[in-house]
């Protein structure tokens, strides 16, 4: 990941994670600190590590997962919306089509332990949260941390599920579009984060 940061990326950059690739926005502007001027983090959790999963279903070989796959997205599109009839609007086949060897190993590769609320701590990025008020995946204690441990982060709150993004696009883009395009003066600091 760093790697491809620093072949492609400019003097100043902007991250935009959601959910699982929150992580890698944090991790980035951790270690590229200097050439990443914003972060915003959509339905993203707590400044928690990631810890090996004990073994479940995605620990099955991707062939097995590739038969169960529509099984297994139909569980999370039910649980990631928070209006059922939002579903039926979104190209689900284009909104969730990721091989099953995909999803193997992004739900196996998820061991971060150095992310620990530390790390979140040394964070001097400007950061911005997105988070769903009906989100079953992400609870809102764990954004409140978030802001509590990192120095300059904020939260926005949107009437939508853990794919905010999908839900409710227009207020997303009004809200990244003003994180984006406020000036620094204008930056609220949190309080320094004591542990």
């Amino acid at each position: 990941m760093l790697v491809l940061f620093d072949a492609f990326a400019k003097e100043e950059n902007i991250l935009i994670g959601h959910s699982y690739g929150s992580s890698f926005c944090v991790k980035l502007a951790h270690e590229r600190s200097n050439q990443v001027s914003k972060v915003i983090l959509i339905s993203g959790g707590g400044p928690q590590s990631l810890k090996p999963q004990p073994c479940q279903i995605f620990c099955l070989p991707a062939f097995i997962l590739s038969c169960i796959k529509p099984m297994i997205v139909n569980g999370f599109i039910k649980r990631a919306f928070k209006d059922p009839s939002q579903q039926a609007k979104l190209d689900k086949n284009n909104s969730f089509n990721a091989s099953a060897s995909v999803l193997h190993a992004m739900m196996n590769g998820q061991d971060w332990a150095e992310g620990d609320r530390n790390y979140h701590a040394a964070l001097n990025t400007p950061i911005l949260l997105i988070y769903g008020t009906q989100d079953q995946f992400i609870g809102i204690d764990e954004e409140h941390e978030m802001i509590e441990t990192i120095c300059d982060c904020r939260m926005k709150t949107v009437e939508a599920g853990h794919m905010v993004m999908l839900e409710a696009p227009y207020e997303v883009n009004e809200l990244i579009d003003d994180f984006i395009n406020q000036h620094p003066s204008e930056r609220v600091v949190q309080r320094v984060p004591t542990f």
